[in-house]
């Protein structure tokens, strides 16, 4: 055999086992990105298609701004007719229960609707119980015809001294919780959140990373107050929500990062609001998802090698060529003989 003879399946081997070599490449290259992120711990993350972006929601956190409203509650039937204002059944009472923010020697009018649901007139009594010097009735006993709905003023004053006061209102016979809670001056809060990564961009798939401000205002207070986070991009779609609670006495700041998933590249916006009980003070900061720099030197490397590879193949076939070509001329070639 000759050597050209001999080369050409050396040379077949080698380009099977670069196209075997380029097939692993584009595998590891294609849809799944790996990423390894140092720090305390190791997360990893595969991304089964880089190029589909997905919404992610937190379920488990209440949506800002949500109240749950409690239907009103109709108090059982009881005894008695008009006049017997203690006893007046099948009333229904609107508030259920007062919760009041005052500040001291203040006062503050508030409204009692009062529905008939029985058959026969009915005079209704109010009463108080332990909220002496603290309340004010404008009607202590009003008439009220089947189906009638009356509305009974109430004034609320605070005393001279901070503190929590509770007691009822009586109406007939329904006891409506109050809870004063009186103050020397209503206490404001600012918030203020900021973006702490490098030229407020983040890598897909690194964390947003934040300081979180809360700035108490006037008086020293140790008060809980709720954090709601939420991420959504410059379209108002919310990517992500988050709330907490913590017991402010003073002014603090707090790190709090954020699980970005695979948000799509491009601007979005982190909102807080900092709800208390006297309002809500809200904040915001901008950022940008950018393309990782590793993924991007990783697929160049990658490309590199592929071109190396390809140009490796082209030449194996190109000198295959050659060779076969050069065989069959010598193949070809007449014997002569001398004798």
């Amino acid at each position: 055999m000759s050597r050209n003879n001999f080369h050409i399946p050396s040379l077949i081997l080698s380009l099977i086992f670069l196209i075997f070599l380029a097939g692993n490449i584009f595998m590891m290259t294609g849809a799944d990105i790996i990423d390894f992120n140092s720090g305390i711990g190791i997360n990893l993350s595969v991304n089964p298609n880089p190029l589909i972006g997905g919404t992610f929601n937190n379920p488990g956190f209440p949506v800002p701004g949500e109240e749950v409203v409690t239907p009103p509650v109709t108090p059982p039937s009881g005894g008695g007719g008009p006049g017997a204002g203690a006893g007046a059944p099948n009333l229904l009472v609107s508030p259920l229960q007062f919760n009041i923010n005052m500040i001291v020697n203040t006062n503050v009018r508030q409204v009692i609707s009062i529905k008939n649901l029985g058959t026969s007139a009915t005079s209704v009594a109010i009463t108080q119980s332990n909220l002496t010097n603290m309340i004010l009735v404008e009607n202590l006993s009003v008439l009220i015809a089947p189906g009638e709905t009356k509305s009974v003023g109430v004034i609320f004053v605070a005393p001279n001294a901070t503190g929590v006061y509770n007691g009822t209102v009586n109406v007939g016979n329904v006891k409506v919780p109050v809870s004063l809670n009186v103050l020397k001056e209503f206490v404001l809060f600012d918030s203020n959140i900021v973006v702490l990564n490098r030229n407020y961009q983040v890598s897909r798939g690194q964390p947003l990373q934040t300081q979180v401000t809360l700035i108490p205002m006037g008086t020293p207070v140790r008060m809980d107050v709720t954090l709601n986070y939420d991420i959504r991009n410059t379209n108002g779609t919310v990517y992500l929500t988050r709330s907490e609670t913590l017991l402010v006495n003073a002014q603090q700041s707090v790190r709090r990062d954020f699980d970005t998933g695979n948000l799509p590249l491009g601007g979005y916006v982190v909102n807080l609001e900092l709800i208390y009980p006297y309002g809500v003070a809200p904040s915001s900061a901008h950022f940008d998802v950018i393309e990782s720099a590793h993924n991007l030197f990783s697929v160049a490397i990658y490309g590199i090698i592929f071109a190396i590879i390809m140009i490796s193949v082209l030449l194996i076939v190109l000198t295959i060529v050659r060779l076969s070509k050069k065989n069959r001329q010598i193949s070809y070639e007449p014997v002569v003989s001398s004798y």
